[in-house]
């Protein structure tokens, strides 16, 4: 009963408030409700309030500068005046930072502030180098690689080519290498078109390397079309190109030509079948990578097959694995599947990290019939080492288990424990006690 009168008073708040927060009915669906719905039942700030109504979903837009044949220099953007400034920008999430975290934004800003040296020819090479001798283009190649900025290094290439200075392969890698810590993998393909003009066949590394770019953008068809160029200059697919490869297939970009996931995993799979076939032995990182194409598809019957496939290969199982396959279990709450491998993964002398113990809470939430006690056994157990501490994911994952349980006086305990830890909560945090709390009344036999 109580928790009925208590959403009752609840909704008297949220009508004299009229803030909008999303939760959902069970007999008319998604309807508005107000923030301040909890107010009175967990004692939540103003200042709570304000920042959770705050917190919006914006589509995030990507932009990027049209290339033709030639490398594009970057993109100048015009300064804002004052006047032109937006006039409220919106709220990030704070965290808290550590030292080490500390430590490098201020060594990022020390050098921010510093206005680096323009690399030309002339401040590299002494009057007595000899262009001709391999030594000077190596050195010229390293200060390639240790530029800051794109154009930077395409001022060094102009002055190799007006220095009579051919380039070589390891010039090219220099150049993708530096669009790849740029994130522009479009100019990394620019390079390497020019490389394949120039009539300088590329090494494995250098394929794999221009195949790291296209997963760094999630470019399927570019991907396949390196393949293709791979097969016509002789060069093998190695077992790091063939686990490029399924990663690209299984994070194909949305506008790159990406299928279902059920199709997605069918492909991986011909990479996997193609690459026993040539006798290349797959790795760790391939094995963890069918795995994670099992888990977007929800297969966690063919991700166990995998898993033990690896194990009967005797392919060292490392963290990772372990994480998507409970992963890959709790979304589909397979509860035994994730305790099974779990205790596999004690067994076997692997710590467990923080996204494990999260895994195993939302598998415990996800089951036919949720576990809330062993949620909690498992919640107390990540306590207990005092290695790893909860974060908004963990707190979010036991309060909806407890949802889930029908126990919302269990959720209330959780997020007072969240904000006791300085743990902040977020849009699906009140949501799920917003959840939480409805049951509590649906149970007590309350009604709207």
């Amino acid at each position: 009963m109580s928790a009925m009168f208590a959403t009752r008073g609840v909704r008297l708040e949220c009508m004299r408030m009229r803030t909008p927060c999303v939760s959902v009915s069970r007999a008319t669906g998604p309807r508005l409700l107000s923030v301040t719905r909890l107010q009175a039942k967990l004692s939540l700030s103003a200042k709570t309030c304000t920042r959770l109504t705050s917190h919006t979903v914006a589509a995030k837009v990507r932009t990027k500068a049209a290339t033709t044949g030639a490398l594009v220099t970057d993109v100048a953007v015009p300064e804002q005046t004052p006047a032109d400034a937006p006039a409220a920008a919106p709220q990030k999430k704070r965290r808290r930072k550590n030292g080490r975290t500390l430590r490098k934004e201020k060594a990022a800003r020390e050098a921010a502030q510093k206005t680096p040296e323009a690399l030309t020819l002339e401040s590299i090479l002494n009057e007595d180098s000899d262009v001709s001798d391999p030594k000077v283009l190596r050195q010229i190649n390293k200060a390639i690689m240790s530029t800051r900025s794109l154009p930077q290094a395409l001022k060094l290439v102009e002055d190799m080519a007006a220095a009579k200075i051919a380039p070589n392969e390891q010039t090219y890698v220099s150049l993708i290498l530096v669009c790849r810590k740029q994130r522009q993998a479009e100019r990394a393909l620019v390079v390497y078109e020019a490389m394949k003009a120039a009539s300088v066949t590329p090494s494995i590394l250098t394929f794999n390397l221009i195949l790291r770019c296209t997963a760094q953008s999630r470019r399927l068809k570019d991907a396949m079309r390196i393949k293709s160029d791979m097969l016509k200059a002789e060069v093998e697919p190695d077992a790091t190109t063939y686990t490029i490869l399924m990663e690209v297939v299984a994070k194909a970009a949305r506008h790159r030509g990406r299928k279902p996931p059920s199709k997605r995993l069918l492909d991986v799979f011909a990479l996997l079948d193609e690459m026993k076939a040539k006798n290349v032995t797959p790795t760790t990182s391939t094995y963890n990578v069918v795995i994670e194409a099992c888990s977007l598809a929800q297969q966690v019957d063919q991700a166990m097959a995998v898993y033990l496939e690896m194990l009967g290969s005797n392919t060292p199982v490392d963290q990772t694995t372990f994480s998507l396959m409970m992963r890959c279990a709790s979304l589909s709450g397979r509860l035994q599947h994730a305790l099974a491998v779990f205790g596999e993964m004690k067994a076997a002398g692997v710590p467990a990290n923080r996204d494990i113990y999260n895994h195993l809470i939302v598998a415990c939430g996800n089951a036919p019939q949720p576990q809330v006690e062993r949620a909690f056994e498992i919640f107390y157990e990540m306590q207990s080492e005092g290695r790893v501490k909860p974060n908004e994911v963990t707190f979010n994952a036991l309060i909806s288990a407890c949802e889930k349980g029908r126990q919302w006086s269990a959720a209330i305990q959780v997020f007072e424990e969240m904000k006791r830890s300085g743990v902040e909560a977020d849009t699906v945090t009140f949501n799920a006690l917003i959840l939480a709390c409805e049951k509590g009344r649906d149970d007590a036999g309350g009604g709207e």
